[in-house]
Protein backbone atom coordinates (compact mmCIF):
# COMPACT_ATOMS: atom_id res chain seq x y z
CA UNK A 1 0.00 0.00 0.00
CA UNK A 2 2.91 2.51 0.87
CA UNK A 3 4.61 0.99 -2.80
CA UNK A 4 0.82 2.13 -4.28
CA UNK A 5 0.51 5.47 -2.53
CA UNK A 6 -2.50 4.48 -0.54
CA UNK A 7 -1.02 6.55 2.64
CA UNK A 8 -4.66 6.56 4.54
CA UNK A 9 -4.18 2.56 4.26
CA UNK A 10 -0.83 2.74 5.57
CA UNK A 11 -1.97 5.20 8.61
CA UNK A 12 -4.92 2.60 9.41
CA UNK A 13 -2.77 -0.50 9.32
CA UNK A 14 -0.05 1.29 11.56
CA UNK A 15 -2.75 1.97 14.24
CA UNK A 16 -4.02 -1.76 13.85
CA UNK A 17 -0.31 -2.68 14.13
CA UNK A 18 0.03 -0.77 17.42
CA UNK A 19 -3.28 -1.95 19.15
CA UNK A 20 -2.41 -5.62 18.40
CA UNK A 21 1.22 -4.82 20.26
CA UNK A 22 -1.10 -3.26 22.96
CA UNK A 23 -3.84 -6.34 22.95
CA UNK A 24 -0.88 -9.32 22.92
CA UNK A 25 0.74 -7.51 25.88
CA UNK A 26 -2.21 -7.40 27.88
CA UNK A 27 -3.27 -10.80 26.83
CA UNK A 28 0.12 -12.62 27.74
CA UNK A 29 0.16 -9.92 31.24
CA UNK A 30 -2.97 -11.90 32.12
CA UNK A 31 -1.84 -15.35 31.17
CA UNK A 32 1.67 -15.29 32.90
CA UNK A 33 -0.27 -13.88 35.80
CA UNK A 34 -2.75 -16.51 35.70
CA UNK A 35 0.05 -19.43 35.35
CA UNK A 36 1.50 -17.96 38.15
CA UNK A 37 -1.61 -18.28 40.50
CA UNK A 38 -2.42 -21.91 39.21
CA UNK A 39 0.87 -22.80 39.81
CA UNK A 40 2.26 -23.53 36.02
CA UNK A 41 5.13 -22.65 33.76
CA UNK A 42 3.59 -19.77 31.04
CA UNK A 43 5.40 -21.05 27.86
CA UNK A 44 5.16 -24.89 28.59
CA UNK A 45 1.41 -24.14 29.54
CA UNK A 46 1.25 -22.10 26.41
CA UNK A 47 2.88 -24.26 24.08
CA UNK A 48 0.62 -27.37 26.01
CA UNK A 49 -2.78 -25.48 25.04
CA UNK A 50 -1.74 -24.54 21.19
CA UNK A 51 -1.24 -28.12 20.76
CA UNK A 52 -4.19 -29.43 22.28
CA UNK A 53 -6.50 -26.63 20.80
CA UNK A 54 -4.74 -25.53 17.54
CA UNK A 55 -5.05 -27.31 14.63
CA UNK A 56 -1.89 -27.47 12.05
CA UNK A 57 1.12 -25.65 12.34
CA UNK A 58 1.46 -21.98 13.75
CA UNK A 59 2.47 -20.40 10.28
CA UNK A 60 4.71 -16.85 10.10
CA UNK A 61 6.24 -14.91 9.15
CA UNK A 62 6.45 -13.61 12.88
CA UNK A 63 6.94 -10.28 14.16
CA UNK A 64 9.29 -11.63 16.58
CA UNK A 65 10.78 -8.05 17.39
CA UNK A 66 7.02 -6.65 17.86
CA UNK A 67 6.12 -10.24 19.77
CA UNK A 68 9.11 -9.78 21.42
CA UNK A 69 8.16 -5.94 23.19
CA UNK A 70 5.00 -7.87 23.96
CA UNK A 71 6.06 -9.89 26.08
CA UNK A 72 6.45 -13.50 24.02
CA UNK A 73 9.45 -14.34 23.00
CA UNK A 74 10.28 -16.71 20.44
CA UNK A 75 10.61 -19.78 22.57
CA UNK A 76 6.44 -19.37 22.77
CA UNK A 77 5.84 -20.33 19.51
CA UNK A 78 8.75 -21.35 17.28
CA UNK A 79 8.41 -25.07 15.92
CA UNK A 80 5.15 -25.08 17.25
CA UNK A 81 2.50 -27.78 15.45
CA UNK A 82 -0.60 -28.93 17.03
CA UNK A 83 -1.37 -32.34 18.16
CA UNK A 84 -4.97 -31.31 18.33
CA UNK A 85 -5.88 -34.46 15.98
CA UNK A 86 -3.17 -36.68 17.64
CA UNK A 87 -1.83 -38.02 20.86
CA UNK A 88 -0.40 -35.47 23.22
CA UNK A 89 2.59 -35.40 24.97
CA UNK A 90 1.26 -35.85 28.10
CA UNK A 91 -1.85 -34.04 29.50
CA UNK A 92 -2.13 -30.50 28.40
CA UNK A 93 -2.55 -28.00 31.01
CA UNK A 94 -5.26 -25.78 31.18
CA UNK A 95 -6.32 -22.95 32.98
CA UNK A 96 -9.55 -22.08 34.89
CA UNK A 97 -11.08 -18.64 34.11
CA UNK A 98 -14.12 -17.12 35.65
CA UNK A 99 -15.81 -14.21 34.84
CA UNK A 100 -16.87 -12.13 37.81
CA UNK A 101 -20.28 -9.95 36.85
Amino acid sequence: MHKAGDTESVKALNIIHLDEITHVTSGHRWFTWQCEVEGKEPIATFRALVRERYNGQLKGPFNTDDRKKAGMGREYYEDLRSDHNTEAEGAAPSIEVALET
